[in-house]
């Protein structure tokens, strides 16, 4: 069983984006809504554009967790994701700091910053020779 997880600093700059980024967002679209006095009707607008960002930013897969028996979870703060290992066609990068992994069931995105990547691909591929990778 192997454990692969985000870097530290990519776990550090997503809290600072939590941190920051949300009371900034906040700031400017309060004093808009002051600007054009339309504090009734956009209020519970804002609160579910700042729920929703809060979602996708805590539903990010953190942890990568290869057992020996061929299952591959994927965990996050809010989720789990579990995909056996033959049904896991491509690895793929997406983006800017995603690779997209195509399975069976869907699409599973993971960021890029996995502390010891290299590995993790060569585990997965030493395990599955059909998966095509291309990261």
């Amino acid at each position: 069983m192997k454990t692969y997880r985000i870097t530290s600093w990519y776990k550090f700059l997503r809290y600072v984006a939590i941190i920051l980024g949300i009371p900034t967002i906040a700031i400017n679209v309060l004093a808009l809504i002051q600007v054009l006095e339309l504090r009734n009707e956009v209020s519970p607008i804002i609160t579910l554009f700042f729920m929703l960002l809060l979602y996708m930013v805590l539903r990010e897969f953190d942890t990568v967790l290869i057992q020996d028996n061929g299952l591959i979870t994927f965990r996050s703060p809010i989720r789990k994701v579990t995909v056996v290992l033959g049904d896991i066609a491509s690895i793929k990068p997406f983006f800017l700091h995603h690779i997209i992994i195509k399975h069976a069931a869907g699409r599973t995105f993971v960021p890029r910053y996995i502390e010891d990547l290299s590995d993790l691909l060569h585990t997965v591929k030493s395990m599955n020779p059909n998966i095509e990778v291309s990261v």
